[in-house]
């Protein structure tokens, strides 16, 4: 087999060979050159990948392009070979014979070299020559759909999408208009604003009722600075609309044509026509045309159109609004005064200047007017069908509210205060998903009506093509896989296919993974088989395998499921993974950490949770919102694990000490302050109960006083707080030292003297050592490599985390050299056994089961809750000492209750 491997190798390098001094002898032009001389190519690659041959043709190949670079047969076979391995550099080679083809007119070459690289994926370049190839060659039809594919590759080639508009304006006029639209796009975009007006005046021929695409178009146009052209374009479409007797969209036209160029008096003699018909019936049309100076052509247009549309609302049968008596409705009108009905003050008469200035006129569909007339309607409607009584709501607001107006309406009448935030952000994505709304994409606080119903997926691809930033995007495509149903996504999803697989290929780790977990998710619309995923997924289980950088990575994820996807394939990618996840806990604000809390209880990581638990007691400073997300868990028994290990009484010091720091901390706002006050004081003052009935009294003198220093406590609470204390010591004696001042004390965490084995001491003497040879050295390298990549440190997110992560580690260092001077080494043969010691073997059987467990006693440095080596911290270490043989226990963890009885009492022996 080997043999016949080896002749076929031969073979095929004979073959090769050859091919060279055909070229070499014949002399070949590329103008000479047909489809026959890439078949036999073709045949002689399938070769290569049937007996996998590729690195010794590779070689001959591009050392014989070294001495002739013009080898057309070692470029294809360099090209194809490239691509199949996917090695870039090599690559080009194609794209090289591309463009000699094309230059030389050989467009059944161009042809069939453009479709081999198509085989390998999407390729604009390759399309981009595919089309043009089929064009000469006269098959139109064929070359739709190649440009059709290009345009997702890029939207907005505007180029490309007028060479289809036109192409099949006669076949498929909607798809048509669709492509002209993203021509139009497309050329502002690009700065090519000459290239409009044509497609402009066509699109107005065909597709004139689109008046969101025109506005869209006008907008953005004015933000490009061509407010002249705007106005312009908006003359044409004005025509459509004249012709079509439509006052109101005339009217709204010619607004804006004035706003561009204040100075076209035509425009102006033009809408005063508009007004004239829509509003000619109204009893006092002329005195409030002749009150906006509307013909005054020296009278700003822009004032005398605000004048005008305010005044000419006053009429009879219409309502008004008044700042102090409400709505009111007018019931007769004349050239002097109003007669209009109040709530309680019914025809009440106003001079017409008076009404103007001191009213707002409302609209019979208005959410004030219906009120009015029925208290009953609005409350019943919200309940019933609130999008249709949001859609009255904006309306009421001419089409455009902010967040702040919708609070302000809706609380506290139809919504209780302290409800809006969950109700909101419930009721926020219910809106945002009718295609009849739309949300601002400059002021995201800002909810829009739109004139004609665009769907929630439409509007995210919007988005997600106008976003700035990868970082923008990812936020649109989110919400894209989260929130858009398959079937009305389907439509618009290639775009985001074609984008993030782009961005897995080619881009950073972190956009890489960002980009596998958004194509995963676009599986629900489009063929997951077509996504080509595994070889994604394979590469970047490699990069986590061996990155040390994942936490920075998941601090760069905004998004919970993402971040959540990036766990679980760390967990899948790592053996030490409970670790890298715990360093992901130290991130802020506290999002996944519970998600990852219970992954590690589940695969019994406890060392590494009681890890984590203790060196955020030790940084409590330097990881506040972690530390309080600890403290509130541990302190109102959430966690409540007998496997735990931590010194409760340095928890509860650590606690009080940082209620104060946060004042210098938390310089704006009181989140984090909240957040602590929160956890002594809420359900009833639950913690502060359960610290009172577990703590002595000259302890709880301390913390009292800790407490009464912080400044931002109110008297309230203290004297709360002294009220639970006396109602177990009723003896209890407040008192507050004099506190230092500002800035003067300084942060030192409690150090508590450690029992451990000589074993134990041993280990942690060794990790005191790799800490301050091997941890901190390796930081301070990584610190001056952080400090390269940006001139500004200040902007350094990775830097900044690594001055934090060197800080705590100089803590966690100095903590350690002061835990190892107090650390008593037990000597287990030399401690007595007439009661469980630290250093005992203990063996209990729970009385209602009958199990028997055999337990070891000794300190933290020696715990592994795994090996039923318990630390004397742990609630059944603390339950266990001092007590006798045969005695009985009765332990409580979480709502479980449990009773040991101690079968013997031993020496510990390793």
């Amino acid at each position: 087999m080997a043999e016949g491997k080896a002749m076929e190798k031969e073979r095929l390098l004979d073959k090769v060979n050859s091919l060279f001094k055909e070229e070499l002898w014949g002399r070949i032009e590329p103008k000479d050159i047909g489809i026959s001389k890439f078949k036999i190519l073709d045949d002689l690659f399938n070769s290569l990948v049937g007996d996998n041959l590729f690195q010794e043709i590779l070689d001959l190949c591009k050392s014989h392009l070294v001495e002739h670079p013009d080898s057309i047969t070692a470029s294809y076979l360099v090209g194809l070979i490239g691509y199949h391995l996917d090695r870039m550099d090599d690559k080009f080679q194609l794209r090289k014979l591309i463009d000699l083809f094309l230059d030389h007119h050989k467009w059944a070459v161009v042809e069939r070299i453009s479709e081999k690289i198509l085989e390998y994926g999407e390729n604009r370049v390759a399309l981009k020559a595919l089309a043009t190839a089929l064009e000469r060659l006269g098959r139109n039809r064929e070359a739709i759909p190649v440009w059709e594919n290009l345009l997702k590759i890029d939207r907005f080639d505007a180029d490309v999408a007028k060479k289809i508009a036109f192409a099949i304006i006669e076949d498929d006029p909607a798809k048509s208009i669709q492509y002209m639209k993203l021509s139009i796009e497309g050329y502002i975009k690009n700065g090519e604003y000459d290239n409009i007006v044509d497609l402009w005046n066509k699109l107005v021929s065909v597709s004139w009722e689109d008046i969101q695409f025109f506005e869209r178009i006008e907008r953005m146009l004015v933000e490009a600075k061509q407010r002249e052209l705007a106005a312009s374009l908006l003359k044409t479409l004005l025509h459509k609309y004249r012709d079509e007797e439509n006052p109101d969209q005339s009217i709204e036209l010619l607004k804006k044509i004035l706003e561009y160029t204040p100075e076209d008096n035509a425009a102006r003699r033009d809408i005063v026509k508009f007004y004239e018909k829509k509003y000619g019936n109204h009893s006092q049309y002329q005195q409030f045309l002749k009150l906006s100076k509307f013909n005054n052509f020296k009278h700003p247009v822009r004032h005398a159109i605000e004048d005008f549309e305010k005044n000419i609302v006053f009429d009879k049968g219409n309502y008004a609004f008044h700042r102090s008596w409400g709505v009111g409705k007018i019931v007769d009108i004349n050239s002097e005064y109003l007669v209009i009905d109040f709530r309680g003050k019914n025809e009440h008469r106003m001079s017409i200047q008076m009404a103007l200035q001191s009213m707002k006129p409302l609209k019979h569909d208005h959410i004030y007017v219906m009120d009015y007339e029925d208290p009953d309607v609005l409350p019943a409607l919200f309940k019933a069908d609130f999008i249709q009584f949001f859609e009255a709501l904006i309306k009421s607001y001419d089409g455009e509210m902010t967040v702040a107006d919708i609070k302000k309406e809706m609380c506290p009448l139809f919504i209780d205060p302290k409800n809006w935030s969950k109700w909101w952000s419930r009721t926020r994505t219910e809106i945002r998903k009718d295609p009849r709304f739309g949300v601002s994409e400059k002021k995201k606080d800002i909810i829009f009506m739109r004139d004609k119903p665009v769907t929630f997926a439409e509007e995210l691809l919007d988005a997600f093509i106008n976003g700035p930033s990868f970082s923008e995007k990812m936020d649109v495509a989110v919400e894209f896989v989260n929130n858009v149903e398959p079937d009305e996504g389907a439509a618009v999803a290639p775009f985001f296919v074609d984008y993030y697989t782009k961005e897995a290929r080619e881009s950073t780790p972190t956009k890489q993974i960002l980009s596998y977990f958004t194509l995963r998710g676009l599986s629900k619309f489009v063929d997951a088989k077509k996504l080509k995923l595994d070889p994604v997924r394979s590469k970047i289980i490699d990069f986590l395998r061996e990155s040390g950088e994942l936490p920075f990575i998941s601090m760069k994820i905004s998004s919970y499921d993402n971040k959540k996807d990036l766990v679980n394939l760390i967990e899948e990618a790592r053996e030490d993974w409970p670790g890298v996840v715990a360093e992901i806990l130290f991130e802020t604000p506290v999002r996944i950490h519970r998600y990852i809390f219970n992954n590690l209880i589940r695969a019994h990581a406890y060392n590494t949770i009681n890890g984590f638990i203790d060196r955020v007691i030790t940084g409590a400073k330097q990881y506040p919102e972690i530390f309080l997300w600890v403290a509130r868990n541990l302190a109102t028994r959430a966690w409540d694990y007998e496997w735990l290990d931590y010194s409760r009484e340095s928890l509860l010091l650590t606690f009080f000490r940082l209620m104060k720091e946060l004042k210098r901390i938390e310089t704006k706002g009181n989140r984090l302050k909240n957040m602590a006050l929160d956890i002594l004081f809420d359900n009833e003052g639950a913690v502060l109960k359960d610290v009172v009935g577990q703590s002595r009294e000259p302890f709880l003198g301390k913390v009292y006083d800790m407490l009464a220093g912080v400044p931002y406590v109110e008297d309230s609470h203290t004297n709360r707080f002294l009220a639970i204390i006396k109602a177990r010591y009723p003896d209890f004696k407040a008192y507050t030292a004099a506190q230092p001042k500002e800035g003067a004390e300084e942060w030192v965490p409690d150090v508590e003297k450690i029992y451990v084995s000589p074993e134990g001491y041993q280990k942690m003497s060794d990790a005191l050592n790799r800490m301050v040879k091997s941890e901190m050295t390796s930081l301070s390298r990584e610190l001056a490599r952080a400090a390269d990549v940006s001139g500004d440190i200040r902007e350094n997110v990775e830097y900044n985390a690594l001055m934090e992560k060197q800080a705590i580690l100089k803590m966690a260092i100095n903590k350690l050299e002061d835990e190892i001077k107090k650390a008593e080494v037990v000597n287990p043969a030399s401690i007595s056994t007439e009661t469980v010691n630290i250093g005992a073997n203990v063996l209990v059987e729970e009385i209602d089961s009958g199990e028997r467990n055999l337990y070891t006693l000794l300190g933290p440095w020696d715990a592994d809750y795994e090996k039923k080596i318990l630390s004397y911290r742990s609630p059944i270490g603390m339950a266990l000492l001092g007590k006798k043989s045969g005695d009985v226990i009765d332990l409580r963890i979480g709502d479980e209750a449990r009773k040991l009885k101690i079968l013997s009492i031993e020496k510990y022996r390793q």
